[in-house]
């Protein structure tokens, strides 16, 4: 099933590069047709990697990696969330 999922992201002032980032991806469309599969209440997981809700996939791999959010790591916190 394709469908559309609502997220609610933290205020950009406390979360300020993970908002930044992932709305950055979403306009770029890198998230179409990748399947979000842990939901643990404050975060939610997904992206190109294979899971346990889909198999693997080079086209969705070359998309992020084309696009030079690959491999992007950092970590906020805030205590509000």
């Amino acid at each position: 099933d394709v469908g559309k999922i609502i997220i609610e992201l933290a205020p950009v002032d406390e979360l300020p590069h993970v908002v930044y980032w992932f709305l950055e991806q979403v306009s770029r469309k890198l998230y179409d047709g990748c399947s979000f599969h842990r939901n643990a209440g404050h975060v939610v997981q997904g992206g190109p990697a294979p899971n346990f809700l889909s198999g693997p996939n080079p086209q969705l791999h070359k998309r992020f990696k084309d696009s030079g959010f690959y491999s992007i790591l950092f970590q906020e916190y805030s205590d509000k969330f």
